[in-house]
């Protein structure tokens, strides 16, 4: 009865939160190849694949590399892309449609998280283009947003403000607290030794902080999902994305796949 008893997960996870040199490098790592794997969907993503098969060619990257992954990848087309943690991947994908991607490579036990939304045929249709370049918008505001001193949780609502903006702009909602039937998750996590890394969420951003961002919109009516992820380093005065390499704009995805289409 006179043993004291003390939870030393507080302490813990405020040592995780900011990241050492050497914990830096090997998240870069881990982005660098999570980079080279979507490329390497983008190359060969067509019309008539199973989500499987595309999956299969950012696996084959992970094992080329020795590297691992850093949790079991989605890979979405159509309304399978509005299920939040689809697994299946084993729908045939069809022409005209896009396909959602949440994946990460895992390097000296540290994690990388990216998500991406591509049209299978390498070309957005009119309504597509829009809004995806919503959701780029919500995603791009929270990325300039985030520098040292910024508090962390308000870069989510920064996305959805943004995003609603937009959409009442475009007409498809009338008031920003109708984002909620589109948009009903959390707009990013830290990120280390696990994917969705211990923290404290409601803190001002500091320097050397690994985290993501990820903003979305989900229509089952019109069975499209859009997520765009990034992982992102906190610097001195902003912030690097670590994951800004892999294609994000609408132009960049475009050129991309009809370039390096195998």
């Amino acid at each position: 009865p006179t043993l004291q008893m003390h939870n030393t997960f507080r302490d813990l996870a405020l040592m995780r939160q900011v990241k050492l040199p050497e914990e830096i490098a090997l998240h870069r790592k881990a982005c660098d190849i999570t980079t080279e794997g979507v490329e390497n969907i983008l190359s060969h993503l067509r019309p008539g694949m199973y989500e499987y098969e595309i999956e299969a060619h950012f696996n084959y990257t992970l094992k080329s590399r020795n590297a691992r992954h850093a949790f079991p990848t989605i890979a979405a087309s159509e309304v399978n892309a509005c299920c939040l943690h689809y697994e299946e991947n084993n729908r045939q994908m069809q022409d005209g449609e896009m396909i959602l991607f949440d994946l990460g490579a895992e390097w000296g036990y540290y994690a990388s998280d990216v998500s991406r939304t591509f049209p299978v045929n390498g070309k957005f249709t009119e309504e597509q283009k829009t809004l995806y370049n919503v959701v780029l918008a919500g995603l791009e505001a929270a990325i300039a947003a985030s520098k040292p001193g910024q508090p962390k949780e308000e870069l989510q609502e920064l996305s959805k403000s943004v995003m609603a903006d937009e959409l009442i702009r475009l007409g498809y909602i009338k008031e920003p607290k109708e984002i909620s039937k589109y948009y009903f998750h959390g707009s990013g996590h830290y990120i280390g030794l696990y994917t969705h890394d211990v923290g404290e969420n409601n803190v001002p951003l500091e320097e050397n902080m690994m985290f993501t961002l990820e903003p979305g919109l989900y229509f089952d009516d019109m069975k499209l999902g859009i997520r765009i992820e990034d992982t992102l380093l906190v610097t001195k005065d902003g912030c690097e994305v670590l994951s800004g390499r892999i294609p994000k704009t609408v132009e960049e995805i475009e050129e991309f796949m009809a370039r390096n289409k195998q």
